[in-house]
């Protein structure tokens, strides 16, 4: 005998849809007084847990790196080639994007920006007293490592590969400290990479003229001289150039508007989240209240056998 096959009515199967959903919503219209509450009340914490967080200011940075090549043609251009196979030796511009963004995630560059313009007050802000201008009595005297580890969350650098652009930003409790911050940053890294550039320069100088006593070709040594001058020329740039190693494109200024915390967002996600949690009790409490009548009708029909046992 082959089993009759499954059928369901889709009708009926309707029917319980429109029941269940009848019936979800008779639970939250009976429970519709402590959802509310529920959620009013995790709209009101999400608000006052925003409230206690500072207000934080985002100050933004833009630069692009300035790359120029040796310039040199003909018979300097070999031996330009021949000179960068030499240990040491390096006759371009050392400025690419790549160095830039070593240095500004160094610690190097970051401790030499902490230790000259005295910028633990302001990373630590906090803990000092403007008034006084001392470090707050019972608050710990912050070291270099400290605002290093600081430094990590306060700054931010991306890299834009399509148009060689470097965005650095930070953020701090007051506007002014935040534009500071990276105004002083920059020109530690346009300082560093300006010694960088004349120190190689110089020791270019040094080995060409080394050089000159090695050959006797007019040739070879006139383009010693071209490459000599050339890292006079370099040396020359360096010190006198404001940005010799890269543009500004987009100086700091004191932001207007606070960046954080996002006082709008917090309180959408506190109600959605309380409104949720409260949704989710309501229907647990009812689950609970269902089963505890259905447990106490069943107690109600059980018969009494506790006569049939005394006989």
């Amino acid at each position: 005998m082959q089993d009759a096959p499954f059928y369901q009515d889709p009708q009926r199967q309707s029917g319980r849809d429109e029941i269940d959903i009848l019936r979800y919503f008779s639970i939250l219209r009976k429970r519709a007084l402590l959802i509310l509450i529920l959620s009013l009340t995790g709209l009101a914490l999400a608000l006052g847990l925003s409230y206690l967080l500072e207000d934080k200011y985002q100050a933004k940075a833009v630069i692009s790196p300035v790359k120029e090549g040796s310039g040199a043609s003909g018979g300097v251009a070999v031996l330009v080639q021949q000179l960068e196979s030499v240990p040491g030796m390096s006759l371009s511009t050392p400025s690419s994007s790549t160095e830039i963004l070593a240095l500004l995630n160094s610690n190097m560059l970051r401790k030499k920006t902490i230790e000259k313009h005295d910028l633990l007050p302001v990373i630590f802000s906090r803990r000092w007293d403007k008034e006084k201008k001392d470090w707050a009595q019972g608050k710990k005297r912050p070291s270099v490592h400290d605002g290093l580890r600081s430094l990590e969350k306060i700054l931010s650098i991306r890299h834009s590969p399509k148009d060689n652009t470097i965005t650095i930003t930070s953020e701090l409790e007051n506007p002014l400290d935040a534009a500071m911050l990276l105004d002083k940053l920059l020109g530690i890294l346009n300082a560093h990479l300006s010694d960088e550039a004349r120190r190689i320069a110089q020791s270019n100088k040094n080995y060409l003229e080394s050089q000159l006593k090695y050959t006797a070709d007019p040739l070879i040594r006139q383009n010693i001289y071209a490459l000599i001058a050339q890292q006079i020329e370099s040396s020359m740039m360096a010190g006198v150039m404001e940005n010799f190693a890269f543009k500004v494109i987009d100086p700091p200024e004191a932001p207007d508007r606070r960046s954080s915390p996002r006082r709008q967002f917090i309180a959408a996600a506190g109600f959605a989240i309380s409104l949720s949690v409260a949704i989710i009790i309501a229907f647990a409490l009812d689950f609970f209240e269902v089963r505890r009548a259905r447990e106490n009708t069943f107690e109600n029909k059980r018969p009494d056998i506790s006569g049939l046992e005394t006989r």
